[in-house]
């Protein structure tokens, strides 16, 4: 509804013509100041946007208020929102949502180019798909309470840099904080159970993700294209990382990964900027998870194995591995290529060594063996043309497949053992099988009186 305002000119009869003008220009400049003074009396606006729902817009301060109860009405179709006009969509600056109200309809807000707040109630159910998307001046995002987001909810949302979720809030369509490019920082509160598929992708600012318990997955391509993510914590109730949830995070060197989880699936950190990591007991890992990492340079692996591959394929500056999986049936598969591994570490945890152990570490020139090995596989070093030095913890002798050391080095080859085993390790077969070239063996660095055998075979010895 428009204000009017009606000015009424008296003018005295014994006015002369001067004083007549004089009068008219004060008239004059009344009247212009009040065609151009606006916000004294700015029109304000009103109506329905839901059966129980009422909106008004108070164009002096920019604040939109939605009252009464119940859900909003959808605007993606053939509904066009009431507040559509470029007049009325400038004008609005915040939004509040009084309590009562339990849905925002799709398109509801959609790129408001001037809105910098919205304050939510606790009666919110749903925010609909495309609800806030485009709104490049909305500064935070804080939702709580029973609240489901949609499909595109935030999308797009240039000049949001902070957002907080909790209650058992349920981010529950793709793409819902997608190519934020402004956001900084996302806070995921405890009961919080569920995030969707590419919620913060292409977030080109995002530097800080911190998770609390709650959330067991996080899903496909979640976190994809976030190039200064460095700091991220999660929870540990996590169980699954699916497919490519960190692929491309250039500056996200270090990540915890808890005891929680079951599963990291293909490509999960692909790209990614980690110069370590360390891979849980009970997790099994898929195909390429750290694929293309070319800043890591130590990995440890406790995890169990699966049918996974390529877990390592050309991370260009892996050196270092630390081998905890008790029970794996080949190195090649499941490690891949494209890495100059030179180091393994085999752990407490491993009682057999698989075999083939130089197909996967060309570079290979330095190994350690746990003290619960007691048997090294086929061919298990097999061509291995760099190898230095074995060191093994083993105070019994492991037994030794066949051809496990066939070939093993143009060189001698040191191999140190506990103090006390020295002798037994001369003796046992571990020496006297097939295809040793020279050999060293040598007590550990510890023992009071150091002793050295020379095994010297023909490495065509069958």
């Amino acid at each position: 509804m428009m204000m009017m305002m009606m000015i009424q000119l008296i003018i005295p009869k014994d006015f002369s013509l001067i004083s007549f003008s004089i009068m008219k220009r004060l008239f004059l400049s009344i009247l212009l100041s009040v065609v151009f003074l606006p916000t004294a009396f700015s029109a304000d606006y009103s109506g329905k946007c839901g059966e129980n729902l009422t909106w008004s817009l108070n164009v002096n301060t920019g604040v939109l208020t939605i009252s009464g109860t119940g859900p909003m009405d959808n605007y993606d179709g053939s509904i066009s929102r009431p507040w559509k006009s470029s007049t009325i969509q400038n004008a609005i600056k915040s939004i509040i949502i009084e309590e009562g109200i339990t849905s925002i309809g799709n398109e509801a807000f959609e790129s408001l180019d001037k809105l910098t707040s919205v304050s939510f109630p606790k009666s919110l159910t749903i925010i609909g798909e495309d609800a806030f998307s485009d709104s490049d001046a909305l500064e935070s995002v804080n939702i709580s309470g029973n609240t489901t987001i949609n499909h595109n909810a935030f999308n797009d949302c240039d000049g949001l840099k902070s957002v907080i979720l909790s209650g058992n809030t349920i981010v529950k369509g793709s793409a819902s904080f997608k190519d934020c490019d402004g956001l900084t920082n996302v806070l995921i509160e405890t009961n919080v159970k569920l995030i969707g598929e590419e919620s913060f992708r292409g977030c080109d600012s995002l530097s800080s993700v911190k998770i609390k318990d709650g959330i067991t997955e996080l899903p496909r391509y979640s976190f994809q294209d976030c190039p200064l993510l460095s700091d991220v914590l999660l929870p540990s109730t996590l169980r699954t990382i699916w497919q490519n949830a960190f692929t491309d995070c250039s500056s996200l060197e270090q990540i915890q990964l808890p005891d929680s989880l079951e599963k990291i699936l293909d490509g999960a950190f692909s790209r990614a900027g980690l110069t370590s990591i360390t891979i849980p007991i009970n997790a099994s890992v898929y195909y390429g998870v750290f694929s293309g990492c070319n800043q890591l340079k130590e990995a440890t692996v406790y995890g169990i194995y699966q049918s996974y591959s390529g877990l390592f394929d050309n991370c260009r500056n892996l050196e270092t591995l630390y081998w905890r999986v008790k029970n794996s049936l080949s190195w090649s598969s499941p490690i891949g290529t494209g890495h100059k591994i030179a180091k393994v570490y085999i752990g407490e945890e491993v009682d057999t060594i698989p075999e083939d152990l130089c197909d996967a570490f060309t570079n290979l020139n330095y190994v350690e063996i746990g003290r619960n090995v007691k048997h090294i596989g086929d061919y298990a070093f097999q061509n291995c043309k760099n190898l230095k030095e074995i060191r093994i913890h083993a105070e019994i002798p492991p037994s030794i497949g066949l051809f496990g050391f066939f070939m093993t080095a143009s060189e001698d080859v040191s191999v140190v053992v506990p103090c006390n085993s020295v002798t037994a390790y001369k003796e046992s077969y571990f020496y006297n099988g097939y295809g040793w070239n020279n050999m060293t063996i040598l007590a550990d660095d510890d023992c009071p009186n150091t002793q050295t055998y020379t095994v010297s075979v023909s490495s065509a010895n069958t």
